[in-house]
């Protein structure tokens, strides 16, 4: 059975994609998965849409303690077929 576990990104997106992407910890990448955007492009996307946002709206989006993002993990059991499918 999965575990999922949705952490809230306070500070850094940066910091908390960095880290999230490590090599060390998802066997070179094999084990990150992004729906239609490369895990090291989102920094970038997640900078473009804030900006669009505060463009729009003339303010400032992050307020002290606010949730910027989300981070969602899954871990399986090492005795359950996985396999990553892209729809």
């Amino acid at each position: 059975m999965a575990i999922i576990k949705i952490k809230p990104i306070k500070h850094t997106v940066k910091k908390a994609i960095d880290y999230i992407i490590d090599d060390k910890k998802t066997d070179f990448g094999n084990n990150v998965y992004s729906d239609c955007l490369a895990p090291e492009f989102a920094y970038k996307e997640f900078e473009r849409i804030k900006d669009d946002y505060e463009n729009r709206k003339g303010c400032s989006y992050k307020k002290d303690n606010e949730i910027l993002a989300y981070h969602i993990v899954q871990s399986f059991d090492v005795k359950e077929k996985i396999s990553k499918h892209n729809y």
